[in-house]
């Protein structure tokens, strides 16, 4: 080994590793169009239904439609089965 290999094994002045953030692998959204998924993210490969908010970490069970449900701050029928993100921007609550 080089006096450089060991240098960047060791941290020397080698690049930075890059933090990984689920939020922006492209592996994680889902290949349809739906505007819900610009702002979420199904960060278990395994359940694909889980949706976590970029805005506020919640977990949103259940799909695309309640996660968006979820940013809106609306309910169905009557049911409150959804409880409105506190951190999400006025623009992207009315695109919903």
């Amino acid at each position: 080994m080089t006096d450089q290999t060991v240098n960047s094994a060791a941290g020397g002045n080698g690049p930075e590793l890059e933090q990984y953030d689920p939020s922006k692998d492209p592996k994680q959204k889902a290949k349809s169009g739906d505007p819900g998924w610009k702002y979420g993210y199904s960060h278990d490969m395994n359940r694909r239904d889980r949706i976590r908010c970029t805005f506020c970490g919640t977990d949103v069970h259940a799909g695309i439609a309640r996660f968006k449900r979820h940013l809106a701050g609306a309910s169905t029928k009557g049911k409150k089965n959804s409880i409105k993100c506190k951190k999400v921007p006025e623009a992207a609550s009315k695109q919903m």
